[in-house]
């Protein structure tokens, strides 16, 4: 297909334009598989392709950081040697709003300011979120 576009046999159109529009497949791959095809060794071409995608992965994994609130970051430091004297119940909401997407944190703690009806002693009065983000 690739010489037949080039040869114009689909009119003024390149070969990645023609094979973005009629082939269900990224660029990346369509260039890998015709490294493959045009390969004098087609299955020594595919293992070197299938080594360099796991060596850039194992680079990728290893250079992942760490989670803001994980383990060794300054938000977790002192945790892990404190006794945990919480309830289940508190403990499994510390450790959703350590990991969950910074919107439900938003939605959960707006909706859990409207629960606090008379204010005591057991029960403060709200505290108002602050309006400026964190920098």
């Amino acid at each position: 297909a690739r010489r037949r576009v080039k040869g114009g046999e689909a009119g003024e159109i390149s070969w990645a334009a023609w094979s973005s529009e009629h082939i269900g497949l990224s660029a990346s791959r369509i260039k890998e598989l015709c490294q493959i095809a045009g390969a004098d060794d087609p299955a020594a071409k595919l293992r070197e392709i299938r080594e360099g995608t796991r060596n850039r992965v194992a680079k990728y994994r290893g250079k992942k950081q760490p989670l803001r609130n994980g383990p060794g970051s300054e938000a977790a430091e002192g945790i892990e040697s404190a006794p945990i004297t919480m309830e289940p119940e508190r403990l499994r909401l510390t450790v959703w709003v350590s990991t969950a997407p910074m919107d439900h944190v938003e939605r959960v703690l707006k909706f859990a300011l409207t629960l606090n009806s008379e204010p005591s002693e057991q029960n403060p009065p709200p505290i108002e979120p602050e309006t400026q983000q964190a920098a």
